[in-house]
């Protein structure tokens, strides 16, 4: 769901966001700061006088001065109750034009403060920790430690009958001699642990026209230049895949799932992959992701320049040490779905490796009743999430 032209004073619609429904208010103010008011009912009414009862308390909270703010710390939404039931939230945030409203679909409003703190205040402020025990974490938007690797059609498609990109695609069995190695498509049983190897190898089109093939085999050499060992799930299926970063054990070209992402270090490229997929990374992930289709996260490319991610820049050379071994030990464990985070002991131990020996954050925020295992027991609510697997 996305807003454009201009916010309009006290304008209003509402969207099935697959929970219920979601109900957005707004008014542009005279600095001219587009300000909205979410509510999130967790289904719909079940009578007109459940529905009149809503609107009365929405008509209080939108008067009350008080009202929840995403820029709030972790602590939701203000509540919409029904005999005595919570059936909903509503929270105010910024909005600007031709930007999509994260904040439908969304159960609990404290991971989106969560993940609003990070990447607008570079603070780790995970619920049930208080204000003074925040941390302050280096953030940089993706595409200021990266670069990227081509669209999946610049790699191997076509404009009508002649080629766009330089490649054939064959399978491959992902082993050393392929000269254009390419990670392409998902296998979900594949991807469980944060490395694995390429699916498939390109072959350059042959073609009469030998201005065409000169300029086929320069766009081979391009694409290939842009090989790198980390690579970006685009189309993450949150309810039955695992991975969002993955990392090859050699250089390989992004494919139509996988777009290589390039740091040009592998120590950097092996902690970046460990922070994307700590649940950490995997909370930023799910707030920048398009979460329109239930289950599944979507990032394309335009989008993922600015997905808030650790600053791997500004670890030190002992910090990289540490991600590299980390990486090694973690590489082939199998990790769960992410809907299934909250019962997947590989997934915290790889939390607790990483915050503790690279970060080094004290080892009680991994505790049983921590704030690390309420964020992964947080996600087990969020539709977006578990899809049609919602307990």
């Amino acid at each position: 769901m996305t807003i454009s032209g201009k916010g309009q004073h006290d304008s209003s619609f509402s969207a099935d966001t697959g929970m219920g429904e979601c109900l957005v208010t707004g008014i542009k103010n005279s600095e001219g700061v587009n300000e909205a008011n979410f509510i999130i009912l967790y289904k719909k009414p079940s009578s007109k006088v459940a529905a009149s009862e809503i609107a009365r308390q929405i008509t209080i909270l939108k008067n009350n001065t008080k009202l929840r703010s995403i820029k709030d710390g972790p602590y939701g939404g203000s509540s919409i109750m029904l005999g005595g039931e919570k059936v909903g939230f509503m929270s105010s945030a910024e909005i600007s034009p031709g930007q999509e409203f994260k904040l439908n679909s969304i159960r609990d409003l404290s991971l989106a403060q969560s993940a609003y703190q990070l990447e607008h205040n570079s603070t780790l402020w995970l619920p049930s920790m208080t204000e003074s025990d925040k941390i302050s974490l280096p953030m940089s938007r993706l595409d200021g430690i990266a670069s990227f690797g081509p669209y999946h059609a610049d790699v191997s498609g076509k404009n009508g009958r002649k080629p766009r990109g330089p490649f054939i695609l064959e399978d491959s069995d992902g082993n050393s001699g392929d000269t254009y190695p390419v990670l392409w498509a998902h296998d979900a049983e594949v991807e469980r642990c944060i490395q694995f190897e390429h699916d498939k190898a390109g072959l350059i089109h042959a073609v009469d026209d030998s201005n065409f093939q000169s300029l086929l085999n320069s766009k081979a050499a391009n694409v290939l230049a842009t090989a790198s060992n980390c690579h970006f799930n685009q189309n993450f299926r949150f309810n039955s895949q695992s991975t969002a970063f993955q990392f090859t054990s050699r250089l390989v070209i992004g494919g139509r799932a996988w777009l290589s992402v390039n740091l040009s270090d592998d120590k950097k490229e092996k902690a970046l992959t460990i922070w994307g997929n700590t649940s950490v990374g995997l909370l930023l992930h799910w707030w920048h992701a398009n979460k329109q289709q239930s289950g599944r996260g979507n990032i394309v490319k335009t989008a993922l320049v600015s997905l808030p991610v650790l600053d791997i820049g500004k670890l030190s050379p002992k910090q990289l040490d540490a991600a590299d071994f980390i990486f090694d030990e973690f590489k082939e464990r199998p990790l769960k779905p992410f809907n299934e985070i909250a019962d997947d002991p590989v997934r915290q131990e790889l939390d607790e490796a990483f915050f503790t020996r690279v970060l080094g954050f004290d080892i009680a925020m991994f505790a049983t009743n921590g704030p690390f295992n309420l964020l992964r027991s947080k996600f087990d609510n969020e539709p977006s999430i578990q899809g049609s697997k919602l307990k």
